[in-house]
């Protein structure tokens, strides 16, 4: 009797002990960032255009470049920049922001610094697990910036529209 008492509770120890590795197993892989990104600028022809929301690039674009992570439960992040005549950037900000699913307000300033600094992106660098060395060349830039007009930090798009270069960064997180 005795030694089926020992077997049975050995099953239970081994059968938790398992479980318990397949727990921590789960939450490492959660934890870990599942990252797919261009590695830096490639011609139009090579873009994938469902990295935008609007699954379209300007037509007078030439060059594209993106990031996009998913860390668990984390959060999401899809950034990318893209060249183009102001005219199409303008226009190509505005149906990103009426691709958006809620459909967000939007709020224009022009003749402003980027909104993205060096602090800023080595914050999404670390949590995302990103290379943003492309984002880096909108720091000090001035141009025009459309934000959410309701405000909202996350899940809404951050687009700065680079005046001087011609290129559009667009940032979303969650």
């Amino acid at each position: 009797m005795r030694s089926k008492w020992k077997t049975l509770f050995r099953l239970v120890l081994a059968a938790s002990v398992l479980f318990v590795a397949v727990v921590l197993v789960s939450c490492f892989q959660m934890s870990r960032a599942n990252v797919a990104a261009s590695g830096g600028w490639v011609p139009v022809s090579n873009a994938l255009k469902t990295e935008t929301l609007s699954g379209s690039l300007p037509l007078t674009s030439t060059k594209f470049c993106f990031a996009e992570s998913s860390v668990g439960l984390g959060g999401r992040f899809m950034a990318y920049a893209v060249d183009g005549s102001q005219k199409d950037l303008h226009a190509f900000a505005k149906a990103e922001f009426a691709a958006h699913w809620d459909k967000p307000a939007w709020i224009l300033t022009r003749n402003v610094e980027s909104p993205f600094d060096a602090d800023y992106i080595a914050f999404w660098e670390q949590s995302y697990g990103v290379e943003l060395d492309w984002l880096r060349d909108a720091i000090g830039a001035s141009g025009s910036v459309y934000v959410d007009a309701a405000e909202q930090g996350s899940h809404v798009p951050h687009i700065f529209i680079d005046e001087t270069n011609g290129i559009l960064y667009f940032v979303m997180t969650d």
